[in-house]
Protein backbone atom coordinates (compact mmCIF):
# COMPACT_ATOMS: atom_id res chain seq x y z
CA UNK A 1 0.00 0.00 0.00
CA UNK A 2 1.09 3.83 -0.62
CA UNK A 3 2.52 5.18 2.67
CA UNK A 4 3.53 8.36 1.11
CA UNK A 5 1.50 10.03 -1.70
CA UNK A 6 3.98 12.83 -2.35
CA UNK A 7 6.85 11.27 -2.96
CA UNK A 8 5.19 7.47 -3.86
CA UNK A 9 6.79 5.07 -1.47
CA UNK A 10 5.09 1.99 -0.19
CA UNK A 11 5.25 -0.17 2.71
CA UNK A 12 7.30 -2.74 0.98
CA UNK A 13 9.52 -0.26 0.18
CA UNK A 14 9.86 1.09 3.51
CA UNK A 15 10.64 -2.52 4.45
CA UNK A 16 13.29 -3.27 1.95
CA UNK A 17 15.21 -0.06 3.00
CA UNK A 18 14.82 -1.90 6.36
CA UNK A 19 15.77 -5.28 5.68
CA UNK A 20 18.95 -3.35 3.26
CA UNK A 21 20.33 -2.30 6.79
CA UNK A 22 17.89 0.74 8.00
CA UNK A 23 18.05 0.74 11.69
CA UNK A 24 15.93 3.48 12.47
CA UNK A 25 13.08 6.16 11.13
CA UNK A 26 15.97 8.47 10.02
CA UNK A 27 17.41 6.46 8.24
CA UNK A 28 14.37 5.09 5.88
CA UNK A 29 13.31 8.52 5.05
CA UNK A 30 16.31 9.38 4.11
CA UNK A 31 16.79 6.52 2.09
CA UNK A 32 13.26 6.45 0.42
CA UNK A 33 12.23 9.69 1.23
CA UNK A 34 9.10 9.46 2.98
CA UNK A 35 7.57 12.22 4.33
CA UNK A 36 9.75 14.15 3.05
CA UNK A 37 7.03 16.86 1.66
CA UNK A 38 4.37 17.52 3.69
CA UNK A 39 4.82 14.78 6.47
CA UNK A 40 0.93 13.33 6.73
CA UNK A 41 2.38 10.00 6.17
CA UNK A 42 5.08 10.06 8.87
CA UNK A 43 2.84 8.49 11.57
CA UNK A 44 2.44 5.88 9.45
CA UNK A 45 5.52 5.81 8.30
CA UNK A 46 6.73 5.45 11.75
CA UNK A 47 4.37 2.65 12.36
CA UNK A 48 5.45 0.64 9.44
CA UNK A 49 9.09 0.89 10.84
CA UNK A 50 8.62 0.20 14.33
CA UNK A 51 6.31 -3.12 13.12
CA UNK A 52 9.24 -4.32 10.70
CA UNK A 53 12.17 -3.59 13.42
CA UNK A 54 9.95 -5.58 15.88
CA UNK A 55 9.53 -8.39 13.70
CA UNK A 56 13.49 -8.70 12.86
CA UNK A 57 14.14 -8.42 16.39
CA UNK A 58 11.74 -11.15 17.25
CA UNK A 59 13.30 -13.46 14.38
CA UNK A 60 16.25 -13.31 15.42
CA UNK A 61 15.75 -13.16 19.02
CA UNK A 62 14.50 -16.66 18.11
CA UNK A 63 17.78 -17.92 16.77
CA UNK A 64 19.71 -20.57 18.91
CA UNK A 65 22.80 -19.26 19.93
CA UNK A 66 25.02 -21.52 18.21
CA UNK A 67 26.67 -24.40 20.18
CA UNK A 68 30.54 -26.48 19.32
CA UNK A 69 31.46 -23.45 18.17
CA UNK A 70 35.74 -23.74 16.61
CA UNK A 71 38.10 -22.08 18.47
CA UNK A 72 38.34 -18.85 17.96
CA UNK A 73 41.04 -18.53 15.55
CA UNK A 74 40.24 -20.85 13.35
CA UNK A 75 41.64 -22.56 11.22
CA UNK A 76 44.82 -22.04 13.09
CA UNK A 77 43.71 -24.42 16.27
CA UNK A 78 47.17 -23.37 17.86
CA UNK A 79 49.38 -19.88 17.95
CA UNK A 80 52.76 -21.05 16.35
CA UNK A 81 55.43 -21.36 18.25
CA UNK A 82 57.70 -18.69 17.21
CA UNK A 83 60.36 -19.24 20.11
CA UNK A 84 61.09 -22.37 19.53
CA UNK A 85 64.27 -23.81 18.25
CA UNK A 86 65.58 -20.32 19.18
CA UNK A 87 67.04 -21.33 22.50
CA UNK A 88 69.90 -24.22 22.46
CA UNK A 89 69.89 -26.72 25.55
CA UNK A 90 72.09 -27.36 27.85
CA UNK A 91 73.54 -30.55 25.85
CA UNK A 92 74.02 -28.11 22.57
CA UNK A 93 76.99 -26.52 21.93
CA UNK A 94 77.80 -24.29 18.99
CA UNK A 95 80.34 -26.56 17.49
CA UNK A 96 79.74 -28.72 14.75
Amino acid sequence: MYVCLCTGVTDGQIRDAIYEGCCSYKEVRQATGVASQCGKCACLAKEVVRETLGKLQSAQAAIPYPQNLPPHNYPYFEEPDLMSGFFMSENQSLRA
